[in-house]
């Protein structure tokens, strides 16, 4: 009982003279259980959980740390909890560490980033975390959720530039927005006060409605919900079997989707076999420029066919510069 007693006053003793000299060199204060220094005073362990904190706004509570005092480096395992209260970011993970000289800090499994003045999540197996230049860089099933706005997206690596709140994904991203617009893509940019999101890569989006769009590239103003591509292909009904639902084709083409309206370049509308009551028919049309209008699609400068495709067709086809 006596040498606990004489063991808990030294490591008070010794808590006491850490906490004043990282004072001192104005890094870190450590409010621990145990600590254990070693290396002629350049290593500092804390054991069975504690609280470290800096003169600048960030606290990380952790069951355990490693502080490397000559490499001003302090990793924390074990149920890590990291706040910056001065940039509003939390990250949760199993180990973090940061480097104090380089404001720099790398999170390590089951990382969940909380940056709660742009209401954004991302989940992620590695974030690093730029103070000074505020990137975030997430790596490994990387999971970007922004609730408020109803926008998930999911890739293998986001690049999160804070201060002018854009997001970019590296290879293939996957997402959803306003739970109405699902879409598989590659290298996504979202600039989120604009609330644009775009793609230079082969892009598919779905709608609720099960509306399919393939475009070689796009923009989406998320808020009006405009879309902008090149190279795109729609189908009404992408869940019918082919030949049953209709197909447009555009050069490029402004859609305004919440309207149902749109304008494009040149086009070609194959309409479903059957729409004259023939199966074997491939009604088709063909136009320089097209566009759309309160249920109504226009096309210029156009030709129509319904005869079947072969080597003779076709055998007819009606021409006006508008239909």
């Amino acid at each position: 009982m006596k040498n606990r007693y004489i063991y808990l006053l030294i490591s008070i003793f010794l808590n006491l003279i850490v906490t004043s000299n990282l004072y001192s060199q104005d890094l870190f204060n450590f409010n621990v259980s145990e600590l254990e220094i070693t290396q002629n005073g350049n290593l500092y362990k804390g054991l069975n959980g504690g609280e470290i904190l800096t003169s600048d706004g960030v606290s990380i509570v952790s069951e355990n740390f490693e502080y490397n005092k000559l490499a001003t480096s302090l990793i924390a395992y074990k149920n890590v909890e990291l706040k910056d209260s001065k940039k509003n970011i939390v990250i949760y993970a199993d180990e973090i560490l940061y480097i104090k000289n380089q404001e720099f800090i790398v999170a390590k499994g089951n990382v969940t980033l909380n940056d709660t003045a742009a209401d954004t999540i991302i989940n992620a197996s590695k974030i690093s975390y730029s103070k000074n230049k505020e990137e975030i860089i997430a790596i490994g099933q990387v999971k970007f959720i922004d609730s408020k706005k109803d926008i998930i997206i999911e890739s293998e690596k986001i690049t999160y530039l804070k201060k002018i709140n854009k997001f970019i994904t590296e290879g293939i991203t996957k997402g959803r927005v306003y739970s109405k617009y699902n879409f598989d893509s590659k290298n996504i940019t979202l600039y989120k006060d604009e609330m644009l999101l775009s793609s230079s890569d082969k892009t598919i989006i779905i709608d609720n409605k099960f509306t399919l769009f393939e475009l070689s590239s796009f923009n989406f103003e998320i808020k009006n919900e405009f879309l902008k591509g090149t190279d795109i292909a729609i189908i009404h009904n992408s869940q019918v079997p082919q030949g049953e639902s209709d197909k447009l084709y555009f050069k490029n083409g402004f859609f305004d989707l919440k309207n149902k309206n749109f304008r494009a370049s040149e086009t070609k509308i194959k309409l479903k076999k059957d729409t004259f009551d023939r199966s074997e028919n491939d009604p088709r049309i063909y136009g320089v420029s097209s566009s759309q209008k309160n249920g109504i699609t226009s096309v210029k400068k156009a030709s129509f066919t319904s005869c079947k495709k072969n080597d003779d067709c076709p055998h007819w086809k009606l021409e006006a510069s508008e239909i």
